[in-house]
């Protein structure tokens, strides 16, 4: 019988394993406040940015998916990066790498397949 885990040692942060999960998953909301700072970044008008990389909605922007994740997640041998890391939504900022996320331990689960 296996040994039951501490649920705060679970819930505490790790490192990404930058499988890009979490960005194929979800659709970050956009506030206002985000699409100018990002369209800013990117040195495109919001009204470009809002055409090119966002959903309206609703409830407001979305931040688009390809079919491969976010719009802004990058692909390089095996593992993700994010395309505006810097200015990226306060939905991404937010986000904590962790045990206790499914998409971490599918993460983790898909990363341990590639080494053995």
């Amino acid at each position: 019988m296996g040994t039951r885990k501490n649920p705060k040692e679970a819930a505490k942060s790790i490192d990404c394993f930058r499988c890009g999960l979490c960005c194929t998953r979800y659709q970050p909301r956009l506030t206002p406040r985000e699409v100018e700072r990002i369209s800013k970044h990117l040195a495109l008008p919001a009204e470009d940015f809002i055409a090119r990389y966002a959903q309206v909605t609703a409830i407001g922007y979305l931040l688009r998916q390809s079919a491969k994740g976010c719009v802004f997640l990058i692909w390089e041998d095996g593992q993700t990066t994010c395309g505006i890391y810097r200015v990226r939504p306060k939905a991404c900022r937010d986000w904590t790498a962790s045990l206790s996320q499914p998409e971490c331990q599918q993460g983790l689960a898909k990363k341990k397949t590639r080494i053995d």
